[in-house]
Parts: structure tokens; C-alpha cells; sequence
């Protein structure tokens, strides 16, 4: 038996652009298939990091032959790989793959493969950084399943139809960070703003959630930064206990080290995943001597972690309604990549914008499912229904992920040294 997906691209001049996160899992997967690529693209290939056996340049538009070449676009965001690939196609290039589908298929082909032929090992840090576990619109069976029979407990039932693939926490509003463009709206934020919030309502909020539906594949604790808030440990361990969550993920910028051993223990756990965001070029160097610390006491408890070097984030743009119509908005919805399902004083928001723009009272109340509020059975047709509007109208006052960027993490107000 062999690997069609594999043939198609043997004795082939590949060409792999973008040198990200997808990027790396790309070049990755190539490798394991001892298929050398012949160049790695990325406009920004100044601030990439190194990657082993590989040059990283800028597109080189002057090749010859150029249909002989594959090019294969691993950006996430579909509107920015759709740009890129009408650029690469004005300039001769004729064979692409930009589709964010085409690009999962080739990934999920390699393990289904794997799977047949008993040879497929899940890695959770690998397998989380894979775009397929993170479609939202089509979802991959192996990822799905072994979350569900190897990180959940065993005793729990199916009955209710809901999977919730991936929520966030929202455990804080306070960050040490002002980016300018935060998801996260801390550029938004004065001292009145903040919001302390009762961890016991957190988990009671995860607790009815967990009993409302079948299973919830993966939380993500985000804040602000989430080792600012005082109870992140006890909010850990509750959500340890749930029987049917899966990954635990921690979003932090890594400056913050928490003091207390037992919560290292905790994010030992095979469940939990950390991923620090790195902002080197615009924090302070005792922020990034913290931040060095962090990956060092990390290895030290054998801590599931990724350290994501990110460039530039998308411009979400300001808080006017864009009057999309019914096409247009559900575009910006299925091509966003920051649909997070995310918790917040009881409200279940679409993304972190919502939430945290509700909160500062930019926008009026829409969409969003209030926890606290009717019983458990009503509630799973409520989480449901949140599930399947694939038009919330909070992506009105929003771009969405256009091709409009700006600097990841440069600070609206740095701290001092």
C-alpha cells in the first residue's frame, strides 16, 4: 500500500511559502518523507527563525520554468493565502495549493495512512499545531477521537448531539502588556476597567457548561496574561477534575513567572499545553530575560510548551458597523481564524472582541449565550444554536482576517526596565 499524497509530491520542485507556525509543520512533514524541498518563501524572511538544512528568502519571481515548480501557501488566514496565491499566479506560477482544505488534506492523508497501516503515533505538540485540528468547518476524525478516548475521562456519556471543539477562558482582563491591535482589547483598557473575577463563578460556569453538552475538546485559558490572575492555579486543577475536557491549553507572553512549585506540577499534566507568545523586539530585557526563565523551568518539570515567534498580527480595525450583507458576513466569519468560543463573566462569546467589547461598552449585547441564566436542558439548545450561527453580528464591526496587518506586540506604553 503507499501513500498517494506522498507520491504526488516525490521527485517534484516543491516550494514551501511561509516559515510560521503551519510553515514549520510543512517543512516538517516533508522531512519525516525524506523529500528535499528546493526553497523556503516568506516576505519577512529577515525575522524567521532558523530553520535546520534550509535557507529561508524572499520569493524569487524570476525563476524559469516556472510550471515546474509547486508552490504550497501555508497560511492559515484563507483571504491572505488567496492574495498570495493571485500574486504568485500574475507572476507565472501556475501550480498552487493555498487552499486551507487542499493544505489540511495533505496532512491528514499522511496520518490516516499511518493510521491503516498501525504506524501513527499522536504528539500532542505536533498535532495541536496542525491546521486540521484547528478547522473549524471540517473537523479531523483522528484528532477528534483520540482526544475523546485518550485525554478525557472514561465514565462519562454521549447523549446530548454538542461538541464544543475549542472554547477559550477569559480569566482576566489584566495584562503587564499594552499591544497596540491586542485580540484582547488591552490598548482599549484604563484603571476602571479591570475585572476580578471569582474563580468559584469560572468553574461553576465550566461545570454547567461540561453537564450541557457531550464533550468539550479543548479549553483555553487566555487572559490578559492568565499567570496575573491569583486563582489560575485553582482553576487549573478544577478544570483538571471535569470529566469530559480534553486539552488544556495556556496562552501566556511569558514574562510573568508564577512563584508557587504545585502550579508546575499541574501543567506537567499530559492534558495541558502552553503556548508562549513571543514579542522579543518590543519588551523590555528583563521581560525577555523572564521569558527565558519561563522555557528553562518549563523543560525543567517536562512541560508541554511551544514558543510561537509571531510577526504580525491581523487588523481587526475599529468598532463602526461595516454594513456587510449576508454573503460578506459570513465570509468574514468562515475565513476568520479567531472563532474561540470564549467565556467571560458568564457569557459564552464568539471570539475575545466580542467579549471584552461588551464588557468596555463599545458595542450593545449581541449573540453571546448567558450561562448563568436557565437550566441545563435549555442551555444545550442555546450552546448549540451559538455553535451553528455562522453570521453572529459581531463580525459587523469587525475586518475579520483581511489582508490589513500590523506589528504583533509592539507596546502602546513599555514598561520600565
Amino acid at each position: 500500500m503507499t501513500n498517494t499524497v506522498i507520491n504526488k509530491f516525490k521527485n517534484k520542485k516543491i516550494i514551501v511559502f511561509g516559515a510560521g507556525k503551519i510553515g514549520k509543520l510543512t517543512i516538517g512533514f516533508f522531512n519525516e518523507e525524506n523529500i528535499k524541498l528546493t526553497y523556503i518563501w516568506d516576505n519577512n524572511f529577515k525575522k524567521c527563525d532558523p530553520i535546520k538544512n534550509y535557507e529561508i528568502t524572499k520569493p524569487n519571481f524570476e525563476l524559469k520554468d516556472k510550471d515546474k515548480y509547486i508552490i504550497i501557501v501555508t497560511i492559515f488566514a484563507q483571504e491572505i493565502s488567496k492574495e498570495i496565491k493571485e500574486n504568485f499566479k500574475s507572476n507565472g506560477f501556475t501550480n498552487i495549493i493555498y487552499k486551507r482544505e487542499d493544505l489540511n488534506n495533505i496532512f491528514y492523508q499522511k496520518c490516516k495512512y499511518k493510521l491503516d497501516n498501525n504506524t501513527f503515533s499522536f504528539k500532542l505538540n505536533k498535532c495541536h499545531l496542525c491546521p486540521c485540528s484547528k478547522d473549524i468547518n471540517n473537523r479531523c476524525d483522528i484528532y477528534d477521537k483520540f482526544v475523546e478516548k485518550e485525554l478525557t475521562k472514561k465514565n462519562y456519556t454521549k447523549s446530548l448531539g454538542v461538541t464544543i471543539p475549542s472554547m477559550g477562558i477569559l480569566v482576566s482582563n489584566k495584562c503587564n502588556l499594552k499591544c497596540i491591535g491586542c485580540n484582547q482589547l488591552r490598548d482599549k483598557y484604563d484603571s476602571t476597567s479591570y475585572l476580578d473575577l471569582n474563580y468559584k463563578d469560572i468553574i461553576s460556569d465550566m461545570r454547567k457548561i461540561s453537564k450541557s453538552v457531550d464533550l468539550i475538546e479543548k479549553v483555553v485559558l487566555v487572559g490578559g496574561e492568565p499567570f496575573l490572575y491569583k486563582n489560575i492555579e485553582e482553576v487549573i486543577e478544577e478544570l483538571l477534575d471535569i470529566e469530559n475536557i480534553g486539552i488544556i491549553q495556556l496562552i501566556t507572553n511569558g514574562t510573568i513567572l508564577p512563584k508557587n512549585e504545585k502550579i508546575y506540577s499541574l501543567l506537567a499534566s499530559p492534558k495541558i499545553k502552553i503556548e508562549i507568545s513571543s514579542y522579543e523586539d518590543y519588551i523590555t530585557a528583563k521581560q525577555n530575560k523572564n521569558v527565558l526563565r519561563m522555557i528553562d523551568t518549563y523543560k525543567k518539570y517536562n512541560i508541554n510548551f511551544d514558543y510561537i515567534r509571531t510577526l504580525q498580527w491581523f487588523d481587526f480595525g475599529d468598532f463602526k458597523h461595516r454594513g456587510y450583507n449576508k454573503k460578506e458576513l459570513s465570509k468574514v466569519y468562515n475565513s476568520c481564524c479567531f472563532i474561540s468560543n470564549d467565556l467571560f463573566n458568564g457569557q459564552l462569546h464568539k471570539c475575545a472582541r466580542s467579549a471584552f467589547s461588551t464588557h468596555l461598552n463599545i458595542i450593545d449585547d449581541l449573540d453571546y449565550v448567558n450561562i448563568r441564566e436557565g437550566n441545563e436542558e435549555k442551555l444545550t439548545e442555546k450552546i448549540k444554536k451559538f455553535l451553528e450561527n455562522k453570521s453572529p453580528k459581531i463580525c459587523h464591526y469587525c475586518n475579520g482576517t483581511s489582508s490589513l496587518t500590523i506589528p504583533a506586540g509592539k507596546q502602546k506604553r513599555l514598561s520600565r526596565n
